[in-house]
């Protein structure tokens, strides 16, 4: 009996690769037990976790564990690849960590809410959690199997015997309960080498558990709030998609049998409707509005649904076009219904629209893919530059995104005195947006449009035309299901240059069906009652 007064001391959880610093602490010690309760260990950002327990022995023989280890912020995680390939990075939080057993079969338990913390200088640190998903498996080494020798005066026969003989199974059992808020950040890797992940913010609730023989179990289902899909095509074309809110990934008994529900769009997607609905057109038919209007570059919506395996997901793309109005309106609509029932058709027209940024005629002309090729290059250099950018300014400044880009366009007239003609045209986009406590959002931007394009529709005498938007989002609850905006859009359209200032207020809430949204409005309605009677 008596005590152990440790002063300055370290202690790493090697599987967690977490180094625990004790301060100054007074250790019980009994017969049966080095009791550390109440004292605090702190990570190497200073947070502190309570003890209770300690290492538990039979006059200090037979040593284990019986320790638990738990606190509202503290670093419960801190691998890299090299130590779990199933899972790494760095997890802070609200944890709650027991390690039960001996030495060579320890148990352990946990329980974390990854989100944010903050490091030794007060900054802030998220949760950074990685599943880089591969279809490789694995050897291990089967320590059960027993070879024996056929030669019965083999005089090693016995000692082969005693070492290859194990009873049971030694290691770690580990059982994780997992909570992922939006604070944290999950990331996905699907193709190393072409750089094919997903990197999302959500919800989540996962059970990860780890046996002796190093079988692995995983179930849970990710919500996803916001997030960006990286789409690469061969590996040699990368776009980036954002993927919308309310997107799954689920689980279903192991790392490697998950399934998708994702739906992505990719932004800032302008170009001339011409091609998707040339056909519309007579070619004997002359100065036709609709088909000049359909030359001028328009925003279109691209979006991508990911569905089914992780490995082997089901792709399919849908289109929209949000600023087109009249005749041309009721052209496209038209032809994307065609599209519905033809998949090659219209998985064509999106590879068009990702790979050179425009839809693809029946027959491709020689300044199309050369249009289409400049747009290429100079998106990859925009990417990089973008980037760049952003690495200089999340050192000084977390939160903040920029991205700068550069578009080309041509439009090709068959008779070079149509009055229509638009001829060619350019146009330098530079955006940034600032999260600050997920609760407001300043987004906005710069469009700088130059060429015929511009002249026509703004009439500016220089042929260049400058635009942007503005927006403020401010979230009233932490589900950011309330959220104020105020906005200010300049830009083109058909009429011409247009100022669109705004403000408005938006709830949203999502229900998975209609009796979902039934009950919960009769619920409502039951507690309004039992409020007023009140």
């Amino acid at each position: 009996e008596g005590s152990l007064r440790l002063r300055d001391a370290e202690i790493t959880i090697d599987y967690l690769k977490v180094p625990l610093r004790i301060k100054d602490e007074v250790v019980k010690i009994t017969n049966t037990a080095f009791d550390a309760t109440g004292a605090k260990v702190y990570d190497k950002f200073g947070n502190s976790a309570t003890i209770q327990g300690g290492l538990t022995h039979n006059r200090f023989l037979d040593f284990g564990l019986n320790v638990r280890a738990f606190s509202n912020n503290f670093l419960f995680l801190n691998t890299t690849i090299d130590d779990n390939p199933l899972y790494y990075g760095v997890g802070i939080g609200e944890g709650d960590i027991r390690f039960t057993g001996d030495f060579d079969k320890t148990n352990i338990q946990i329980k974390a809410k990854a989100g944010k913390g903050r490091d030794e200088n007060r900054r802030e640190v998220i949760t950074k959690i990685t599943f880089p998903f591969r279809s490789s498996s694995t050897a291990s080494e089967t320590r059960f199997v027993v070879f024996k020798s056929k030669n019965p005066n083999n005089e090693v026969k016995d000692d082969v015997e005693k070492k290859s003989k194990v009873n049971d199974l030694n290691g770690v059992s580990l059982d994780m309960e997992l909570e992922l808020t939006p604070e944290a950040e999950a990331n996905l890797i699907f193709d190393e080498v072409a750089g094919d992940n997903i990197k999302a913010r959500g919800t989540g609730n996962f059970r990860i558990t780890i046996d002796r023989s190093g079988d692995i179990g995983m179930n849970g289902e990710y919500v996803i709030d916001r997030g960006d899909y990286l789409f690469t095509l061969l590996r040699l074309v990368n776009k980036n998609f954002a993927i919308k809110r309310g997107g799954t990934i689920r689980w279903n008994g192991t790392p490697f049998d998950a399934t998708l529900n994702i739906d992505a769009e990719y932004k800032d997607l302008t170009t001339s409707p011409y091609n998707f609905v040339s056909e519309y057109f007579s070619q004997s038919r002359t100065g036709d509005p609709t088909e000049a209007e359909s030359r001028k570059p328009t925003k279109v919506g691209l979006t991508l649904k990911l569905t089914g395996d992780m490995f082997k997901p089901d792709i399919n793309f849908n289109m929209a076009f949000p600023q087109l109005q009249g005749a041309l309106k009721s052209y496209v609509e038209s032809k994307l219904k065609i599209l519905q029932n033809d998949p090659s058709e219209l998985n064509k027209q999106a590879f068009g629209l990702i790979v050179i940024g425009t839809f693809l005629p029946s027959d491709i002309g020689v300044s199309q893919i050369r249009s289409g090729g400049i747009n290429t290059a100079t998106e990859t250099i925009s990417n990089v530059v973008s980037n760049v950018l952003n690495k200089l300014v999340k050192e000084y400044v977390s939160g903040l995104d920029i991205q700068v880009g550069y578009n080309y366009y041509q439009v090709d007239v068959a008779d070079a005195a149509n009055p229509q003609s638009l001829g060619v045209g350019q146009q330098f986009r530079a955006r940034s947006s600032y999260t600050l406590n997920d609760r407001v959002t300043i987004s906005g931007g710069v469009d700088v449009n130059q060429g015929e394009y511009a002249h026509t529709l703004s009439q500016n005498s220089n042929g260049v035309f400058v635009g942007g938007d503005f927006y403020f989002d401010y979230s009233f609850s932490e589900d950011r299901r309330l959220k104020l905006r105020v906005s200010y859009v300049r830009d083109l359209d058909i009429q011409g240059s247009r100022d669109k200032p705004a403000v408005g207020i938006r709830f949203q809430q999502e229900f998975d069906n209609i009796e979902e949204l039934l009950k919960s409005l009769k619920l409502k309605k039951e507690k309004s009652k039992v409020k007023s009677e009140k």
